[in-house]
């Protein structure tokens, strides 16, 4: 897999949005920039079928979250939940080092509707 930039997931983010009734969701929020994500799962026989987020926040949480979506929908749960904040930041070519927060506030959303392990701010 190529790594791709943080202004291409930025300017044209994928999965935006909000599934009604979904199987799981969850909010994470960064307490010390305000950065916000809202995840929510449509789930089928233990994989992702659909995958949608709310976002509010710098330019790379929005490229995270978005990245972080496309790559596990069609996936397992427990491959989503096997992504960590090292694996989410080296699927980019330019992730600023001062931005690492905001591949963490990805990977905690998503654990945190999967209910994996995860920094429950």
């Amino acid at each position: 897999m190529e790594p791709v930039s943080i202004m291409d997931h930025f300017e044209a983010p994928r999965n935006v949005g909000e599934i009604e009734s979904p199987d799981a969701e969850y909010r994470a929020v960064n307490p010390v920039c305000g950065d916000e994500v809202h995840v929510t799962f449509r789930l089928r026989d233990k994989g992702i079928e659909e995958v949608r987020f709310k976002a509010f926040g710098c330019h790379a949480s929005i490229a995270a979250i978005s990245l972080l979506t496309e790559r596990i929908t069609g996936g397992s749960v427990a491959e989503a939940l096997m992504v960590d904040p090292a694996m989410l930041a080296g699927w980019f070519a330019d992730l600023p080092v001062g931005r690492r927060h905001a591949v963490e506030l990805a990977v905690d959303a998503v654990r945190g509707a999967l209910g994996g392990p995860g920094d429950r701010r």
